[in-house]
């Protein structure tokens, strides 16, 4: 006698970020599109001129460079890109985002000051 197992359901992911997506996301995701397709061009040109229509400077000389990575990542290339060596930056910090950012910025030798200590750090 065969048991029936009840449908699979996709597992939940507990850890930060919107990690759980929708089947629509999903169904998006089994399209390849390879960076130098035409379509897939057209969609970075439009995310890009779309970001900057939201800040306000569409047509003055910005560009966007999309990048692909972790948000730990996205973090740390935009601290140690475009904050000036001599700059000071602020880690509003409630948890392990706010360590990790404040590790970065010890590694790289940059100035900040934060609203709590690192308890992984040592401070």
């Amino acid at each position: 006698m065969s048991e029936q197992l009840p449908p699979a359901r996709d597992k939940l992911l507990f850890t930060p970020g919107p990690l759980t997506t929708s089947a629509s996301v999903k169904e998006a995701m089994l399209h390849d599109a390879g960076t130098w397709d035409a379509e897939f061009k057209g969609v970075v040109l439009g995310v890009q001129r779309g970001l900057l229509r939201a800040a306000g400077v569409e047509g003055r000389g910005y560009e966007v460079v999309l990048m692909q990575g972790s948000g730990t990542y996205g973090v740390e290339a935009v601290a140690v890109s475009c904050v000036p060596r001599d700059g000071k930056l602020l880690v509003v910090s409630n948890g392990a985002y706010g360590e990790r950012l404040i590790k970065i910025l010890e590694k790289a030798s940059f100035d900040y000051t934060t609203n709590m200590a690192c308890r992984s750090c040592g401070r």
